[in-house]
């Protein structure tokens, strides 16, 4: 296997950025400042160029943000799952039932439910994948699974 040059290896792999969240006073979950993110990479600032999809991730308790671009590609497939299979409608309850639109001009608000199902408190983790997909994990699910401890099931 060929050796890399650094910037390769970092684009194919992604970055991870520590980010606060700022509490919505009443319960209402938290706000991110969209100029944050935007100003901490090139693939998370293309991905928060336009609007964006948030949801939940189902195969961790994290939030997928994903590009409407490439958002609109998944959502055939999805549809096409077949409704009879329980694990097939547990995933489009999840994914679908925790969909959310962020306008390319707003902050992300998360709410309540949203920021409880990845267990997020004042400070969460950012990994940006690619310009078109990203994830934001709370520190207390990220240190559990970097250190191999079984998560409950989703």
């Amino acid at each position: 296997m060929r050796n890399l040059p650094e910037s390769a290896v970092r684009a194919t792999v992604g970055s991870a950025f520590r980010i606060e969240l700022d509490k919505v006073g009443g319960g209402q979950g938290f706000r991110i400042a969209r100029q944050e993110l935007t100003s901490l990479s090139s693939s998370l600032a293309a991905l928060f160029s336009g609007p964006t999809m948030i949801t939940a991730s189902t195969d961790w308790r994290a939030l997928s943000l994903y590009s409407v671009r490439w958002w609109d590609q998944l959502l055939p497939g999805i549809w096409r799952l077949p409704k009879e299979n329980l694990q097939a409608r547990r995933f489009m309850s999840l994914f679908l039932g925790y969909a959310q639109l962020i306008d390319d001009e707003e902050d992300f608000h998360l709410s309540e439910s949203t920021s409880s199902y990845a267990d997020l408190n004042n400070v969460g983790v950012i990994f940006a994948f690619s310009e078109d997909y990203a994830e934001i994990w709370s520190e207390s699910q990220l240190d559990a699974v970097s250190l191999g401890i079984k998560l409950e099931s989703i």
